[in-house]
């Protein structure tokens, strides 16, 4: 298999802009590409995020075990914008509470040939200091719709030693 990932930023201030390429190609399959775009703009303790991918007439490798997810239009849980012929579209808002208290929210809509499914998520995290110092416990849940019917809720606990 064949994976290729391109990212270029341009960052100004409060406001970001970016774009993302990938190439993907497995023998006996076709090569294919996702092409995206995002837009980011921080006021104060708030930030929000509009993105938009796309895809080619294959299914699209991002790489091995997903570990290299890094479509701009991806959810927080359930979504996979890599699917063939799919447009995508993401609506995300961010709050900083307070420093260690981070809260948000997103909608992503995923246009496929013969199918559209949306993912609304929220989310919040809060790490600790002290005693527990980085240890981060973050709530997520995320209710897809459209031509889905799912819903997952995540309690994510991590801890660097």
């Amino acid at each position: 298999m064949e994976v290729a990932y391109l990212e270029a930023v341009y960052k100004k201030d409060n406001f970001a802009l970016a774009s993302q390429y990938y190439y993907s190609e497995k023998e006996g399959v076709d090569s294919t590409d996702l092409f995206g775009l995002k837009g980011n703009i921080s006021f104060g303790k708030a930030s929000f995020v509009a993105a938009y991918t796309t895809t080619g007439d294959e299914y699209v490798h991002a790489g091995l075990g997903n570990g290299a997810d890094f479509a701009y239009t991806g959810s927080p849980i359930l979504s996979y914008t890599y699917s063939a012929n799919s447009d995508a579209y993401k609506f995300g808002a961010s709050y900083v509470v307070i420093p260690a208290l981070n809260v948000g929210v997103s909608y992503v809509f995923d246009d496929r040939k013969d199918t559209e499914i949306s993912y609304a998520s929220a989310t919040a995290d809060y790490t600790f200091s002290g005693a527990v110092d980085g240890l981060n416990v973050a709530v997520l849940y995320e209710e897809a719709g459209k031509d889905s019917d799912d819903n997952e809720f995540r309690l994510n606990v991590t801890y660097p030693f």
